[in-house]
């Protein structure tokens, strides 16, 4: 590859972690935010939803428990109708995410045109226009996953937040393990380029979702309604630089060649990468991972033979 070819793919990279950490988690947290303004629900919540569905049932307001499921089915309807159109257009060779970023679109336009229609007080916890939202949340969480390889969400902070706190004690732990071997240049370069490049991820990407969050509410209280266009435009932003280049997932750029995530249940889960070279990280005797409250098992080379049958 030659230095313009090294450079335009460079500037590639910084484009789709731009529309991952910045530009998409700064659309949901605007959504959510200003949605609960608009129509007095969160929209991507949907650990909330499935709980709010148990505890309906049990007060036996089955119409309200009937309405909250519809929601979780929008979510997962959006999911779906986000996973076909990536699909169709790998098979036609095509860019993959613009048609979905379009459908989403069309929703939340959908949604500002109706709600623009009703009185405030018909738009609160109207069920049409929660469930145009939802969709269009599920639908963009889809999305990202498929572009990120399951890797990064960008509408429901749980998760980042969890990792940022697991993450962050490792790096304390490892970067106190580095300095007691000597805390060579090298091997702080390269400290950094792993744990330290995902836990800039993970703050950059929560970071994101709360400017949107903030931005949201008032730009809704300055134009009302009419801030459905911010988004909107964001989106097709987004859907003309994938038409135009193509985006991709590059797990090597945007993340670091690092081993699995530290919890199961976080939104950032880390490919396994084995390194070609050895490095001073290598020779840090760390403890042996721990499963499920039990040590991880010995490879087939180090188990002991059987005994020989008789």
């Amino acid at each position: 590859m030659n230095f313009v070819d090294e450079l335009v793919e460079q500037r590639r990279r910084f484009v789709e972690a731009m529309v991952l950490a910045v530009a998409l988690p700064g659309v949901a947290g605007a959504v959510n935010a200003a949605g609960v303004m608009a129509i007095g629900a969160y929209t991507s919540h949907v650990t909330g939803m499935v709980a709010r569905f148990g505890d309906e049932i049990a007060y036996e307001h089955f119409n309200t428990a009937a309405a909250t499921a519809l929601l979780v089915m929008a979510f997962l309807v959006g999911a779906m109708a986000a996973t076909v159109c990536v699909e169709l257009a790998r098979r036609r060779g095509t860019a993959r995410y613009w048609h979905a970023v379009v459908l989403e679109i069309v929703l939340l336009a959908a949604f500002g045109v109706i709600a623009a229609q009703l009185p405030e007080a018909e738009r609160t916890a109207n069920l049409g226009l929660t469930l145009l939202v939802t969709a269009a949340m599920g639908l963009q969480n889809a999305m990202v996953s498929r572009l990120s390889g399951a890797v990064v969400r960008t509408t429901h902070m749980t998760g980042v937040v969890t990792d940022i706190g697991i993450e962050s004690v490792r790096l304390a732990f490892l970067a106190r393990e580095v300095s007691a071997r000597g805390g060579k240049r090298s091997t702080w370069r390269e400290f950094m380029d792993t744990e330290g490049r995902r836990l800039v991820l993970l703050c950059t990407i929560f970071a994101s979702f709360v400017s949107g969050a903030i931005a949201g509410p008032l730009v809704y209280l300055w134009i009302g309604l009419w801030s459905v266009a911010v988004p909107c435009g964001v989106l097709a932003l987004l859907a003309g630089i994938d038409y135009a280049i193509g985006l991709r997932w590059h797990p090597d750029a945007h993340l670091p060649p690092q081993a699995s995530a530290a919890s199961s249940g976080s939104s950032v889960r880390m490919p396994a990468v084995k390194r070609e070279e050895p490095s001073d990280l290598d020779d840090l005797e760390l403890e042996t991972p721990v499963v499920l409250g039990h040590r991880a098992p010995k490879p087939d080379s180090e188990r002991p033979e059987p005994p020989a049958k008789p």
